[in-house]
């Protein structure tokens, strides 16, 4: 028997994942729990998505789209890697900063062994090798062959770049400290000098 699927739930029961995995984590999130903030019934949740594992990746991949078509809207393809660069690290604040419950579930996700099999340097990629898109990973292999970053391992450029966006991202949230433009422009300066080659 074919199951007929409402995209609109589908759209709620990955929207009430975020929100819940946000505040609780993936351990003390039922599928049940799920279903009933989603507004669907606990046994049709599973003709959206076989188990929960399934519901966790279609749900990081969902935000990671979203933040993907952030990241490409208004990208200066063709100028400096410098303008490049802080187009990636001013999307990527502001994101975080904007989507408080997608920036928990990523953290969530990243931090867990859901994620240990997908690398932090991946998270741009989005098959930018494939594809006509740039992606952060892909500006810093090209700073680095260009002698623009130090010559460190990418993966060590990434951690720089996310680990402060993250941590600053937090810490606003919390409200231990206020990321508004003037700020997010500083920092994006301090770690550019980080990942520049003097």
């Amino acid at each position: 028997m074919i199951h007929q699927t409402d995209p609109e739930k589908r759209q709620a029961i990955l929207r009430a994942t975020i929100e819940l995995v946000a505040k609780r984590g993936f351990h003390a999130t039922p599928m049940a729990m799920i279903a009933a903030r989603a507004g669907v019934g606990a046994g049709s949740i599973y003709r959206y998505f076989a188990d929960k594992e399934i519901l966790i990746h279609e749900t990081f991949a969902e935000v990671s789209s979203r933040m993907h078509e952030a990241m490409v809207d208004g990208y200066p393809r063709g100028e400096s890697i410098r303008r490049r660069y802080e187009h990636f690290f001013l999307c990527m604040s502001h994101f975080f900063v904007e989507n408080s419950s997608d920036f928990a579930f990523l953290r969530q996700y990243f931090d867990s062994p859901f994620g240990t099999a997908l690398r932090r340097d991946k998270m741009m990629e989005q098959q930018c090798r494939d594809t006509d898109c740039e992606s952060l990973s892909c500006l810093i292999e090209e700073g680095i062959k260009s002698g623009h970053f130090k010559d460190l391992p990418p993966l060590a450029h990434i951690c720089i770049v996310f680990g402060s966006l993250t941590s600053l991202a937090r810490d606003h949230i919390h409200g231990f400290l206020t990321l508004d433009a003037k700020m997010i422009q500083l920092i994006a300066d301090a770690c550019w000098d980080a990942l520049a080659r003097h």
